[in-house]
């Protein structure tokens, strides 16, 4: 992985065709000790039309050669679509079809708006493959990430023709990347990407302003779930996503700095009520990027069905990241009129009365969930830390078995595309471990490891 990275710098900085060939050869090298032979053929041929030196191309040919043999002896038989695996559990909503149709939105008094399941849900459930409606990508991960998908590609990047700070997982990305922004390039941030996104369906930054100032942003109350959202080619289809963005909550009382440069583009009160719903719906992107077990937050995105699920403590919900989507698993069976719950924040960064805190400043409420109201956090933590206390004997040779074949997925398809895999058999195990524990437990101390 540190190679491939190293490459990709290499690449974006190439200052000449020479330097660019041997480049794009050194990381086919990388890709077939990988076993990638798709993609180190791919780096072959970009390496030859960048005019790789004659006097090393016999080197460049046997690399061919060797990789040729080696796919068709079908060594790279692993299933390298991640969508063959993750796909939702139940048909999808009609008007929403990266959602299952067992999913509506509901307003109460005590929680405001919310996902409720109007069938039965169990552990294991998909019930949402979405692509978040605006995504940023953190710096410090320009060489690992497509600039405008956030796609990893196995690291497969080619380089921006325009500068040496971002890559691309194909010429059509960067062609769409600079359709978008190329009014605002140099003046290119967080603060101006997210005004561009909102502004262009509106047909620009004036038009905008129109809007808001037509509109009490307190009776902006659109969700994804009045519109029909079934025609991405539809020409309302970006506007509609852009309203549901206008109608997240706002962090209250949240302090602009007004020196930002979006106030030079629009109305003070168009620029405050973006950049205040920033905070509350904006979530961090996590990539594996190679370490084993430590996610890494490559950068945050903003996804609309995701902004409706309230907080609890105590989740039933569990968010996996794969490349340039989210996956949401049900951790726990819900029952019909149950309501979805993510939690917010992670509960162990923080001590149970500083998590209370943190989400009245951050959200203004008080969470009153069955561990803040039994002020239980320490005990709640056994469920998962110890999960076979939790499991009869009946239950725990088939868990056992699942959990089997979920690993065996994994390892059969390690690949530095597969920077989700550690996340996702933590999320496996628990939804497992959900679905076939049962109460009260007969104490049983078996491993559920044992083939780890």
């Amino acid at each position: 992985m540190a190679a491939l990275i190293a490459y990709n710098k290499s690449i974006a900085y190439a200052c000449t065709k020479n330097a660019l060939s041997l480049s794009y050869a050194n990381r086919s090298a990388t890709f077939l000790e990988l076993e990638c032979y798709d993609e180190c053929l791919k780096n072959i041929k970009w390496a030859r039309e960048s005019g790789y030196p004659e006097n090393k191309l016999s080197k460049l040919d046997e690399r061919e050669q060797k990789c040729k043999k080696l796919r068709l002896k079908g060594r790279n038989n692993k299933n390298e679509d991640p969508w063959e695996f993750f796909k939702l559990s139940y048909p999808a909503n009609k008007k929403i079809p990266f959602i299952v149709d067992r999913l509506e939105v509901r307003t109460t008094e005590k929680y405001g708006r919310g996902i409720y399941a109007t069938r039965d849900l169990k552990a294991g459930d998909i019930i949402c493959i979405e692509d978040p409606v605006i995504s940023f990508l953190d710096g410090n991960h320009f060489y690992k990430h497509c600039n405008n998908c956030s796609k990893s590609c196995m690291l497969n990047l080619i380089p921006c023709n325009n500068t040496a700070s971002m890559m691309f997982c194909s010429t059509k990305c960067m062609e769409n990347f600079y359709s978008k922004y190329e009014n605002i390039l140099l003046s290119l941030n967080d603060d101006m990407k997210l005004l561009s996104e909102i502004a262009t369906p509106f047909g620009g930054y004036k038009e905008l302003d129109d809007f808001i100032n037509k509109t009490n942003t307190k009776n902006l109350k659109k969700t994804i779930f009045d519109f029909d959202l079934s025609d991405p080619q539809h020409p309302e289809y970006r506007k509609n996503l852009m309203t549901c963005v206008l109608s997240l909550q706002p962090k209250a009382n949240h302090h602009v700095n007004e020196d930002k440069v979006i106030f030079n583009h629009v109305s003070k009160k168009t620029a405050n009520h973006i950049l205040s719903i920033v905070p509350n719906n904006c979530s961090g992107t996590y990539y594996l990027d190679g370490e084993p077990s430590v996610p890494i937050v490559a950068g945050s995105k903003i996804s609309l069905f995701k902004a409706l699920i309230n907080h609890s403590c105590v989740r039933n919900i569990q968010m996996v990241g794969i490349d340039d989507k989210i996956a949401i698993v049900v951790m726990k069976p819900v029952k019909a009129g149950e309501q979805i719950f993510d939690c917010y924040y992670d509960k162990y960064s923080f001590t149970h009365d500083e998590n209370r805190d943190q989400m009245m400043k951050q959200f203004n409420f008080k969470c009153d969930c069955h561990e803040c109201f039994y002020n239980s956090f320490n005990l709640s933590l056994s469920v998962t830390s110890y999960p076979c206390l939790f499991m009869t004997r009946k239950n725990f040779t088939t868990a056992r078995e699942v959990l089997k074949n979920n690993w065996n997925y994994i390892n059969s398809n390690k690949n530095p595309q597969k920077n989700f895999d550690k996340e996702l058999m933590n999320t496996l195990t628990l939804c497992t471990l959900g679905y076939y524990a049962t109460f009260p437990c007969e104490n049983d101390s078996h491993s559920i490891f044992p083939f780890m």
